[in-house]
């Protein structure tokens, strides 16, 4: 019996590339963005066309799991902007532009990463990049949280932290 091929969402690999311009091209596409904008639930996701249109396209690079790109495709569609170089839990532990303390709140990052049910997962996200003011790590964003697992939630401590003063 052939093994499943799982989508991983590695740099330059073939879904990368697909979701990534996809997203690029939500952003000039402001119906569908403002339809997806609009969803706060998964179930509502699944009802949006350009949810399918996206699963359309990654389904060649193997198993899409339904909820879990749902979310992503959601998130992503309040993304404005990339920021690379740095990780989204590292962007969350940096400052404020006009504070010393942590964009996102110790509390709320502790509260972020003991989510494990992904579906639980999308309105503290949602909050998180409007706090971040919809500029992130697409990339870092993507496999995170289509790979939400004991392992991303380890790594995300890690990088949160990792600079932080005692």
């Amino acid at each position: 019996m052939e093994k499943k091929k799982y989508l991983q969402f590695e740099e330059h690999s073939g879904e990368y590339s697909k979701i990534i311009s996809w997203w690029q091209g939500l952003r000039e596409a402001k119906g569908e963005r403002a339809e997806l904008r609009r969803c706060r639930e998964v179930e509502e996701i699944f009802f949006v066309p350009v949810f399918h249109s996206i699963k359309r396209k990654l389904l060649p690079y193997g198993h899409v799991s339904d909820g879990r790109l749902a979310i992503t495709v959601a998130l992503l569609s309040h993304v404005k902007n990339n920021l690379e170089g740095i990780s989204l839990p590292e962007q969350m532990a940096r400052p404020g532009a006009e504070s010393s303390r942590p964009r996102v709140s110790d509390l709320r990052f502790r509260r972020l990463i003991q989510i494990k049910n992904i579906d639980d997962l999308l309105l503290p996200m949602l909050r998180i990049i409007k706090m971040l003011d919809s500029t992130v790590n697409v990339p870092n964003l993507v496999k995170s949280i289509y790979g939400w697992n004991d392992y991303v939630r380890k790594q995300w401590a890690f990088d949160y932290y990792k600079d932080s003063k005692d």
